[in-house]
């Protein structure tokens, strides 16, 4: 419960992170991996036996686009910019809804050097994956099972996803490479806003809980606790 108050007040004290912070953020990574391109997929798909949709953390921490399924970024080394990949399936749309053109007002906060078509993302890797060795790098996703038994496997890394899988078989010259913790370590340095933002999520969260507690008496059922907390921190 008390995770659960940090995360509301954390996602409510702030919309999210501005444009240069999310720059910022993928300069760092390319910085990191100057030597090739860095793939994080966006939760591919919907279900509604869970709570909502859930966007892959790594991709949201990059992008700030939090209803987006199934897109693509690409954080180039070399070139220091991104390149966002984003289905235009009609489905698609009514997640992200478009605004003039294929983006919105989300994917322009974002502030991503190049935001596509997802098709495009097979010139993208043609360009990369031909000419020499380049590393092609991604981060294993949490808690899954693996797709394949290990025997049928495409690959030495069984970590690797099947959207990676193919992607190697087309290019084998690409050095895929799962940096999941190197990436996850880069967000353990955070900058300033990014204190602000845990410092507010905590001062509401205390403001939370003692409400929590003062409307704790006998005759009140702990969902009208919890639904007070919550609202606590909306306030």
């Amino acid at each position: 419960m008390f995770r659960f108050l940090v995360f509301v007040a954390a996602a409510l004290s702030l919309a999210g992170a501005d444009s240069e912070e999310l720059r910022t953020r993928r300069r760092i990574a390319a910085a990191s991996f100057e030597d090739g391109v860095v793939l994080i997929h966006a939760t591919p798909a919907l279900d509604d036996t869970f709570n909502g949709f859930h966007q892959d953390a790594l991709f949201y921490y990059y992008t700030g686009l939090e209803n987006t399924a199934g897109a693509i970024l690409a954080i180039d080394g070399p070139s220091r910019e991104s390149w966002l990949f984003l289905p235009t399936d009609p489905f698609y749309a009514k997640i992200l809804p478009p605004e003039g053109s294929s983006t919105s007002d989300a994917v322009k906060r974002a502030a991503i050097e190049h935001v596509v078509d997802w098709t495009e993302l097979e010139g993208f890797l043609s360009i990369r994956g031909t000419s020499r060795r380049v590393p092609l790098y991604f981060a294993a996703p949490d808690d899954s099972m693996p797709e394949l038994p290990a025997n049928l496997a495409p690959s030495d890394n069984k970590s690797l996803p099947l959207w990676l899988a193919t992607i190697q078989q087309k290019w084998p010259a690409f050095q895929v490479r799962n940096v999941k913790d190197k990436l996850h370590a880069l967000l353990d340095v955070q900058s300033a806003s990014e204190l602000q933002t845990v410092r507010v999520a905590a001062s509401t969260t205390v403001k939370a809980v003692n409400a929590g507690i003062r409307a704790i008496r006998p005759g009140v059922t702990q969902h009208s606790v919890e639904s007070l907390m919550a609202y606590t921190c909306s306030q």
